[in-house]
This record gives C-alpha cells, sequence and structure tokens, in this order.
C-alpha cells in the first residue's frame, strides 16, 4: 500500500487518508473525509497547477512544479479550491482534466467557479494518454507535457 493524506485546503489539516495498492486500485482509510492533496507551504501566488487525483498530482509534483494540488476527484474541492486562488491572489490557475467526459465536466465546473478570483485560467489538454500519470508514463509524454507546464509557468 501507499498512503497520501486528504487536507483540507484552508487549515491545510489532514482531513483523510486515501490508500494506493500496488494494482493501483484506491481506497480510503475508515472515517476519511474527502480532501485535496498537496504539499503545504509549496504554493505559490503566481500560478497554481491542479489536477484530478494524488497520481497526477503527484506526476507533476515529481516534474519539480510544487505548486499543485489534486483533487479527490474530477468534482471535488471546488468552493474551496476558488475561495483558496482568491485569499492568495493567485494570479495563474492550469487546470489539467483526464482526458474524458467526466474529467472535462470537471474542469469546466471548476473553471466557472473560479470565475474572475485569478486574472487567468488555463486549461491544459494532456499531449497522449488518459490521464496525467499516463501521459508521463512515456518519454515523449512526458517531455510534452513538462514542456507545456514550463511554457505556461515560466
Amino acid at each position: 500500500f501507499y498512503s497520501f493524506p486528504m487536507r483540507e485546503i484552508r487549515s491545510e489539516r489532514i482531513v483523510g487518508i486515501r490508500l494506493m495498492k500496488s494494482d493501483r486500485s484506491k481506497l480510503s482509510v475508515g472515517g476519511s473525509k474527502a480532501g485535496a492533496f498537496f504539499c503545504p507551504g509549496s504554493m505559490r501566488s503566481d500560478y497554481l497547477i491542479i489536477t484530478e487525483g494524488f497520481g497526477d498530482c503527484l506526476a507533476v509534483l515529481e516534474m519539480g512544479f510544487l505548486s499543485t494540488i489534486g483533487r479527490s476527484n474530477c468534482q471535488g474541492e471546488r468552493d474551496d479550491l476558488a475561495r483558496f486562488i482568491r485569499d492568495n491572489k493567485v494570479r495563474k490557475v492550469i487546470i489539467i482534466p483526464d482526458a474524458d467526459t467526466a474529467g472535462r465536466l470537471g474542469a469546466e465546473n471548476l473553471q466557472r467557479a473560479i470565475g474572475n478570483t485569478c486574472r487567468q485560467v488555463l486549461k491544459i489538454g494532456l499531449p497522449t494518454g488518459k490521464d496525467v500519470r499516463d501521459t508521463v508514463g512515456t518519454k515523449a509524454g512526458f517531455d510534452a507535457l513538462f514542456n507545456k507546464l514550463l511554457a505556461v509557468t515560466g
């Protein structure tokens, strides 16, 4: 098992634990509440990358983009993210949705919720794969996504 803390965005308090088995199946520890995945203290005001889930969040963090939050699911933490972006005066939000209908709809709903809380909201389509983890599984996918993120965060 791998374990990942789920946090309340505003307080950074751990509200649950998500587990992933070696076969990539996921479950939560009993009594866990849904929360976001991020490294406390690593958020920047110039940009924030938002992914769907802890696996995609980890993949972006491993690329070196530390100002990243993973949503608990494609619709999760919408209002908390909008409040965080407004309160921290984040200038640019980069949303990386999964390449499925639910992911695209979740990204659109998040974009509407963010509204005018920041200067710019970008949605980045994946160059390959169904999600970030799948994309970075190949050198070509990793390089393409890394270069896209570097271009929009730099």
